[in-house]
Order: C-alpha cells, then sequence, then structure tokens
C-alpha cells in the first residue's frame, strides 16, 4: 500500500483541480499498478478480501473501493464511500465530514463520484438514473457519505452471501455473529 501512496503522491500538487487529482489517482492506481474489479458474479470469497487484492490486484466491487478509500486517506483526499442499493461507490467532497457529530447532509459539498471498478467520474444525475432503473425512492444516503459503520456492514452483508453460495454455512454463522455485533444501527437499506 505504501509503494502505491508515495507513487500517487509524487505526482499530486496543490495546483491540481479535484478532478485533476483523481485522474491522477486513477492513473497510477488502475494502470500503472493494475489494480481491477472483480463482477460480482464472477468474484470468489478471496476477492473481498485486501490480502488478496494486494497480492492479485484483483478485488470486488467494495474491496477496491476500500483500499482506494484507505489511500485516499492516507494522501488527504476528502474521499468517502457511498452505499448503494447493490452498489458501492465514492463521493469527493470539498471537505472532510465529521461523523462523530449528527450528520448534516446540507453541509456536505460533494463535488462529484467515483466508480471505483475503473475510475470513471460522474455525478449526482447518474445516481439519480441508476434509482429509478432499479426502481428505489430516492433518499439522501444514496447521494452523501456513508459512514464506516455502515460500509463495514455492506461489506459484511457481501462477504456472507459469497460464503452462503459455497454452502460454508460455519463461516456463514461466524459472519452473521459479527455482523450482529456491528449492529448497532439501523441497516443502511431498511426503512
Amino acid at each position: 500500500i505504501r509503494l502505491v501512496a508515495k507513487d500517487i503522491w509524487l505526482e499530486l500538487n496543490s495546483d491540481l483541480t479535484p478532478v485533476e487529482q483523481i485522474n491522477v489517482f486513477n492513473h497510477l492506481f488502475y494502470r500503472i499498478h493494475n489494480f481491477k474489479e472483480i463482477s460480482h458474479d464472477k468474484a470468489k470469497e478471496g476477492h473481498y478480501f485486501l490480502n488478496h487484492l494486494l497480492d492479485t490486484k484483483k478485488g470486488s466491487n467494495i474491496t477496491i473501493g476500500i483500499l482506494y478509500l484507505i489511500l485516499a486517506s492516507h494522501l488527504n483526499i476528502p474521499l468517502y464511500g457511498v452505499c448503494l442499493p447493490d452498489q458501492f461507490v465514492l463521493a469527493r467532497t470539498s471537505s472532510f465530514v465529521d461523523f462523530s457529530e449528527d450528520l448534516n447532509y446540507s453541509n456536505i459539498d460533494v463535488q462529484f463520484y467515483i466508480n471505483p471498478n475503473d475510475g470513471i467520474i460522474f455525478t449526482r444525475k447518474e445516481i439519480t438514473k441508476y434509482l429509478q432503473k432499479i426502481n428505489v425512492k430516492r433518499d439522501n444516503r444514496f447521494y452523501y457519505p456513508s459512514s464506516n459503520l455502515d460500509l463495514l456492514k455492506v461489506y459484511m452483508k457481501e462477504l456472507i452471501s459469497k460464503y452462503e453460495i459455497t454452502n460454508k454455512i460455519e463461516t456463514v454463522n461466524e459472519l452473521w455473529s459479527m455482523y450482529d455485533i456491528l449492529d448497532e444501527s439501523k441497516d443502511p437499506f431498511e426503512d
């Protein structure tokens, strides 16, 4: 991780706009270091673990996104995960968000979004189209940063679903026990 962060840091400078910063980040992350997303239907359990991602340069959407977030945090880039139904994207904000206080969406300026699968930058309008396509009611939580707890819960559910497919019941039960510990707050997708 340090090598990737160092390579990105060496190319960033204070004169770059947020979009230019992300373009530099993407070039090094996807093209120079060759990180690639494995589609959900082809991803195996291993593709959900950071050590596997670092070894193979291939991972699930959410695992690639988590590594992207770790690197951005290390580089002081205000970037956060956004939990959409069946999708995980990143939001570039104009400043850092304080999750220790009650989240007030009106105080958060999301500049743009990033698809962690390939680094493509997009706008709020594309999220609205996605929600319409899957017939989900628009809600602020789909446009603004999610807390680390909510990201972890979504990650755990995806990992559990992969282990359920392979019928590893003991692992599934252990993961649900860990999920229950995390589940102090409402699920990000339940009404």
